[in-house]
């Protein structure tokens, strides 16, 4: 089996992401919910959506 990247979520948030065999590893062995990002880098504090790791909008540039 190759390793996959595995985000954990807590409140509908990206908490964590790791290395691992799989997401059901990482739910076995550290506890709370994981999923599996299939080779897709994700960051901490992205926003979960209707079950999706969706990637955050950059924020808007400062006022001139």
């Amino acid at each position: 089996m190759s390793a996959c990247y595995c985000a954990k979520i807590e409140s509908g948030v990206v908490t964590q992401v790791i290395v691992c065999d799989s997401d059901s590893w990482a739910s076995q062995h550290l506890g709370g919910e994981w999923v599996c990002t299939h080779e897709r880098l994700v960051g901490v504090g992205w926003p979960v959506i209707d079950g999706e790791i969706v990637e955050p909008l950059p924020p808007d540039p400062p006022p001139a």
